[in-house]
This record gives structure tokens, sequence and C-alpha cells, in this order.
């Protein structure tokens, strides 16, 4: 799914052909794996971790090949409703110009204060976990750690992982069920469009 949303969102060229080999492939090699090694471990020899980078490999892969056998650039523009396509008195969510490099990281002026935090929390997150990692494996190569050692480390892994899972599925439950109100309010008092049917296609 990871490269299926990354290329989604920053390709002009991924298509649906793409996500839907990404999904099947990056989904089926590791559940083919899981299932013939409870057959005959001796016809995948590969654990879990190996199957795992096999299927996003393959994924990254797929997504490529098949979203280039048909090449399309997409009309951003239109899609985000900027430039040309902006809608008068509709407040511009997206900013036009991100930039390219570092530039992209950053936070443009449609960002809140919590949009802000949140942001900044998330590559906060991911860098002390690339920093584990790598630390991790630093140690692991160059010495012998002990069982209980990796015990201790996994015991603290899944704590931490629980305590931010919970913190994380009430904040999206208490934001779902206001942005529910929200939207049954709206929709209550909203014009319809019957010509709508909420596909987004190229101009002719």
């Amino acid at each position: 799914a990871g490269i299926v949303t990354i290329g989604g969102l920053y390709t002009r060229w991924g298509g649906t052909g793409g996500a839907w080999a990404a999904l099947v492939v990056g989904g089926g090699i590791p559940l083919y794996g899981v299932i013939m090694q409870k057959i005959n471990p001796d016809l995948v020899p590969l654990n879990g971790q190996e199957l795992w980078a096999a299927g996003m490999a393959a994924a990254i892969t797929v997504y490529v090949l098949f979203s280039m056998l048909k090449p399309k650039k997409f009309n951003l523009d239109r899609l985000l409703r900027r430039g040309k396509h902006e809608v008068p008195g509709e407040k511009e969510i997206v900013t036009k110009n991100v930039g390219i490099g570092w530039r992209i990281f950053a936070m443009g002026p449609e960002f809140t204060k919590g949009d802000r935090a949140l942001y900044i929390g998330t590559y906060v997150w991911t860098f002390l976990n690339i920093t584990v990692f790598a630390v991790g494996t630093v140690i692991n190569l160059t010495t012998d750690v002990s069982n209980e050692a990796w015990l201790a480390y996994w015991k603290i892994y899944v704590w931490v992982q629980l305590s931010i899972s919970s913190l994380v599925i009430l904040w999206f439950s208490i934001g779902g069920i206001r942005d529910i109100r929200r939207m049954i309010r709206t929709l209550a008092t909203r014009e319809r469009d019957a010509d709508d049917d909420g596909f987004v296609r190229e101009e002719e």
C-alpha cells in the first residue's frame, strides 16, 4: 500500500493498473510464503522479514511497470481546483508552488498550529525509529545480543506501540464522530449536483 499511496500522491504517471498489481503482488508473495511454510518449510527458505522485504520490492517493481504500460499525466490542477480550475470564492487548500528538493517538506500557510505539531511529531517519530534501527543493527552485527536483551527490547517496543496506538485510536474516534456530524449537517443543506458522479476525469 505504501508505493500506491506515494505513487498516487507524488507522481503524475501512477495508474490504477499499477495500484492493483502492487496490492496483489505485494500481498500475495508474503501470503504465499506463509502458507507454503506451513505445508513444507523447505519450499520457502525465507523468514517473515525476508518475505516482507520481497513483497515490498515486488510491489514497487510491478507498480512502476504496470503504470508505465499506459502512461498518462494527470491534471492535478483540475483535481485540486487551482490555477485556471480555481473555483471563485472557494478557499484554496493546497499551495500552488510547493517547490522541489527539501522544500517539499516545508509547512505552507494552510497548516494550522495543530497540523504543524503533528507534522513535526511525525518526522521526529520516524527519525527516532530509523535511529533505533541503525544503532540496533550495528550492535547486533558487532556483539552477541542475548535472548534476554531482545525480550527486553521487544517488551518496551510493544508497550510504546500500544500506548501511541491507543492515543491515535481515541483521537481519530473523537475527530471522526465530530466530522461525521458536520458532514451530515452539511449534506442536509448543500445543493446537490445530479451530474457529479464522484469521478475526476481528464478534459477532452
